[in-house]
C-alpha cells in the first residue's frame, strides 16, 4: 500500500514520487483516514488530483464508512447521471464539486469502486427516485430489476425485482413508499395490461401489486392524490 507522506510540514509537487521512498517519515494510514472524512465532500475532486493515493482514499467505501459513523453527512447533495452510448456502463454519475482554481463549482465524476456493476441506473427505459440518501432506479425488462445507490458509500446493491416485468414505467415516491406504474405485454394474445406496484423503503420489500385499468399513458399525479384523499 502507498503512503501518505509529511516531509518537514511542507506540501510538494511531487506527490507520487515521494510515495515511493521508504526511509520517508509517513502518516498513519487510518490517522489520514481520519483526516480525509472531516473534508467536505465537495472538496474530494481536489483532493483525487493531488495524488493516486488520495484518489483511491476518496473512492472507497470505508472513507464513507468512517463519515457515517462521525456523523458526517450532508443534508443534500446533487447527483447526475449522463448516459453516453447504449450500454449500462456508458452511464457515468457525476456530482457538485468545487473548483481547485478560481472558485466556484463543476461537475465532477462520482468515483464508485463499483461503477460497472450490471444493469445499474442510467437506461432511458427507467425511472429515478431518491429516499434518504438512496437513489432508487427502478428498471425495465431492458434493464431487469431494481438497483440502489447508496450515496453515503457511493456504491450499488440489488433491491428485490418487481414480479412483472414492465415494458414501460414511471415512479413517484410518496411517504417513503415508492410507487410504480408501468405496462406489461401478453404475448398469448398480443394485449396490454397496466401494473401498480409499491415498494416500501422502510422494509426493503415489495408490498402491493395490482392489474389496474387506467388508459396509458397515465402520470402518477392522479395516483398520489388519490392515495392520499
Amino acid at each position: 500500500m502507498e503512503r501518505f507522506v509529511s516531509r518537514k510540514g511542507k506540501t510538494t509537487a511531487t506527490a507520487d514520487n515521494v510515495l515511493l521512498l521508504p526511509s520517508s517519515p509517513s502518516l498513519p494510514y487510518d490517522l489520514v483516514l481520519m483526516i480525509v472524512a472531516r473534508v467536505p465532500r465537495v472538496y474530494y475532486r481536489t483532493l483525487s488530483l493531488v495524488s493516486k493515493s488520495f484518489r483511491s482514499m476518496v473512492a472507497s467505501p470505508e472513507l464513507y464508512k468512517v463519515r457515517s459513523v462521525l456523523g458526517l453527512t450532508e443534508r443534500s447533495c446533487l447527483y447526475v447521471c449522463l448516459r453516453f452510448g447504449l450500454s449500462s456502463s456508458s452511464c457515468k454519475w457525476y456530482t457538485l464539486s468545487s473548483k481547485s482554481i478560481g472558485g466556484g463549482y463543476v461537475l465532477a465524476r462520482v468515483l464508485m469502486p463499483n461503477d460497472d456493476y450490471p444493469d445499474v441506473v442510467g437506461s432511458s427505459y427507467s425511472d429515478l427516485v431518491a429516499v434518504g440518501s438512496d437513489i432508487y432506479n427502478i428498471g425495465t425488462h431492458l434493464r431487469g430489476g431494481v438497483s440502489i445507490l447508496d450515496c453515503i458509500s457511493n456504491t450499488w446493491r440489488k433491491a428485490p425485482s418487481m414480479p412483472v416485468e414492465l415494458e414501460s414505467l414511471s415512479a413517484e415516491v410518496l411517504d417513503r413508499k415508492i410507487y410504480v406504474l408501468g405496462r406489461s405485454y401478453h404475448h398469448q394474445d398480443g394485449s396490454w395490461k397496466n401494473w401498480l406496484h409499491i415498494y416500501s423503503t422502510q422494509i426493503r420489500k415489495l408490498g402491493i401489486s395490482l392489474a389496474v385499468d387506467w388508459t396509458w399513458p397515465v402520470t402518477l399525479l392522479s395516483l398520489t392524490e388519490s392515495s392520499t384523499g
